[in-house]
C-alpha cells in the first residue's frame, strides 16, 4: 500500500507542470471566450431595434420613464463636464498667488534690461547724414540730444524689452527702393528697400 502511495505521489509531482500548463491554457480560453461574449453582446446591442435601457440608477436616484432617463444622462454627464466650484476657485487663487510671489522675486532680484550707458553706445553708433523717419526724428537729433533725451530713449527700450512689444508708432517709416548695381533697372527685383 505504502508503494502505491509513493507512485501516487510522483505521479502528481510529474503532472504539475502539465496542470500548470493546462490551467494557463484554460485561462487563456476562458479570456478570450468572455472578450468574444462581450463584443458579441456589444454588437448585439448595436443592431438591437430596443437597444434602450428600462431604469437608470445614478447617484441613489432611479430614473424609469423614457424623458427620465434622459434628464438623469443629461444630469450626470453635466456634473461630469462641470469642475467644483470650490477646486476651481482655489485652484485659480493658488495660481494667482503663485504669479504674484514669481514676479516678486523677479523684480527684487532683477539686473535692468537696458542700461543707459548701452543705449548711449549703440546712439553713437548710428549713421548720420541719413534721411529722417515718419516724423522727422533724424540719428542727428538723438545723438546730439541733451540728456534727458537719453533718459527718454532709455526707457522707452527699456519697456519694449520689458513688455516684448514694440510700438506700431516706431514700426512706420517711409520705403526707399535702392538700385542694385550691375543689374537691370527696368526689374523690381533688382531693387533693395531701405527704411
Amino acid at each position: 500500500m505504502e508503494g502505491n502511495h509513493i507512485l501516487a505521489e510522483l505521479c502528481k509531482l510529474e503532472k504539475e507542470p502539465r496542470n500548470n500548463c493546462d490551467k494557463a491554457r484554460r485561462q487563456d480560453i476562458y479570456c478570450t471566450a468572455k472578450r468574444r461574449i462581450i463584443t458579441d453582446n456589444f454588437n448585439a446591442q448595436r443592431k438591437s431595434k430596443a437597444n434602450g435601457i428600462s431604469d437608470l440608477c445614478l447617484e441613489d436616484k432611479l430614473y424609469s420613464t423614457r424623458e427620465e432617463i434622459f434628464q438623469g444622462w443629461n444630469e450626470h454627464f453635466s456634473n461630469l463636464a462641470t469642475p467644483e466650484a470650490a477646486d476651481l476657485k482655489s485652484n485659480h487663487t493658488n495660481k494667482n498667488t503663485d504669479v504674484d510671489i514669481i514676479e516678486e522675486i523677479c523684480k527684487e532680484n532683477a539686473e535692468p534690461l537696458v542700461f543707459t550707458s548701452e543705449v548711449d553706445k549703440a546712439i553713437n553708433k548710428l549713421n548720420t547724414s541719413k534721411t529722417p523717419d515718419l516724423y522727422g526724428i533724424m540719428a542727428e537729433h538723438i545723438r546730439y540730444g541733451v540728456d534727458a533725451l537719453l533718459q527718454g530713449t532709455t526707457s522707452i527700450i527699456y519697456n519694449i524689452c520689458k513688455e516684448v512689444l514694440v510700438p506700431d508708432c516706431l514700426t512706420h517709416g517711409f520705403l526707399n527702393p535702392i538700385f542694385k548695381s550691375k543689374e537691370l533697372p527696368t526689374d523690381a527685383t533688382n531693387y533693395r528697400v531701405i527704411t
